[in-house]
């Protein structure tokens, strides 16, 4: 039976009933809004050391100690950075000054690269956050060199107009 069949088969009772409310989430709705910044889209409020790369769309850097911060909005963040067997380093992130997490550029696969998005930070306050990314000298053993590639950043529980 067609679904056009089974309506046209319903009781027609001539009144529309009202719309019911939907319940409270049964988890979260962290991800309801959300914002995403591509490389092209990440002003940086701070910059020493990083190059916008316009053929490929990204931030990079292959100098330790090199920062560059952006400010973001939401109440978790991402980063989505390149993860790939080539000379590629460590990088810090922090949000506004909290506990740092490290991410690595290099891995020991063959088969190519990926986009790696991970959590920096979760249950901040609602506004605008200060997202410092730091190149370490620190790199894996596997690699020859230390470039981070920064695709963008992600954020969730963004406030909305």
């Amino acid at each position: 039976m067609h679904l056009l069949d089974i309506a046209r088969n319903m009781p027609q009772s001539g009144k529309v009933e009202k719309a019911q409310a939907l319940p409270a989430p049964l988890f979260s709705d962290l991800y309801e809004h959300t914002s995403l910044f591509e490389a092209p889209d990440l002003k940086p409020v701070n910059n020493n050391g990083w190059t916008f790369d316009a053929k490929w769309k990204t931030w990079h850097s292959d100098k330790p100690g090199s920062v560059v911060e952006f400010e973001i909005e939401g109440t978790a963040i991402f980063s989505m950075h390149l993860v790939v067997k080539r000379a590629m380093g460590k990088a810090r992130f922090q949000i506004d000054g909290g506990d740092p997490v490290v991410y690595d550029g290099w891995f020991n696969q063959t088969w190519g690269g990926y986009r790696c998005t991970n959590l920096l930070a979760r249950n901040l306050k609602p506004g605008k956050h200060i997202v410092r990314v730091e190149l370490l000298e620190d790199k894996n053993p596997g690699s020859e060199g230390h470039e981070f590639v920064l695709y963008g950043i992600g954020a969730a529980g963004v406030s909305v107009p």
